[in-house]
């Protein structure tokens, strides 16, 4: 057994017993005496920006365009996944290239993230996209829509990870899963442009969903 699923469970039969207790029907916790294996540290592991570009063009091949943007942005930032599949327009400033994260997931306070003017124009041409395509049927994207959602109203947070680690190589859905966090501290620079290598992607035309 190893020593996570051991402390795993110590950590539940203590919690139990710490309840037991509480109601009075045992004196002491057993498991507070206990001696437990350290827990080994694994190094951070993050995709190298070959992987990110393979993911990126994985899903452009397939027309998972709104995928590609997000594993874009996951790498840029650095944000994770539920951070970015809770991301609203009103969130994203373009004129000042930053990135709001409302709620850090682990420390609950609210970030900007700056980003590159390659990452701007590329959102700019999203959000334009959509705007187009909903005032052609009548209506306005409203500020609080999410960015990642397969409703172009924006009306409700999509999974975006979910169609890419379904369909493409395993690569590409690694990279998805691990959401390319690390990338951003060790290859772009803050507010810099991402050095990978994407050319086909400098100038893109995200396709109508």
């Amino acid at each position: 057994m190893t020593a996570p699923t051991i402390r795993q469970i110590h950590a539940i039969l203590s919690g139990a017993f710490a309840a037991a207790v509480r109601w009075e029907w045992i004196d002491r916790n057993p498991a507070s005496s206990a001696r437990l294996p350290k827990a080994a540290l694994r190094p951070p592991s993050s995709p190298d920006p070959d992987q990110v570009a393979t993911a990126i063009a994985a899903a452009r091949d397939l027309g998972l365009d709104l995928v590609a943007l997000y594993v874009w942005l996951a790498a840029v930032t650095g944000a994770r996944r539920g951070e970015l599949c809770g991301l609203q327009w009103a969130e994203l400033d373009l004129d000042l290239g930053l990135v709001k994260i409302r709620k850090d997931i682990k420390t609950h306070q609210a970030r900007h993230v700056a980003i590159d003017d390659i990452t701007v124009t590329v959102f700019a041409e999203r959000h334009r996209s959509v705007r187009t395509q909903l005032g052609s049927v009548g209506f306005e994207l409203p500020d609080d829509a999410y960015v990642f959602s397969d409703d172009l109203l924006g009306a409700e947070p999509a999974s975006a990870e979910a169609p890419l680690a379904g369909s493409t190589s395993s690569c590409g859905a690694n990279v998805v899963r691990r959401s390319c966090c690390g990338v951003r501290a060790t290859e772009t620079p803050r507010g810099g442009s991402p050095r990978w290598p994407l050319p086909e992607l400098r100038r893109p035309r995200w396709s109508r969903r």
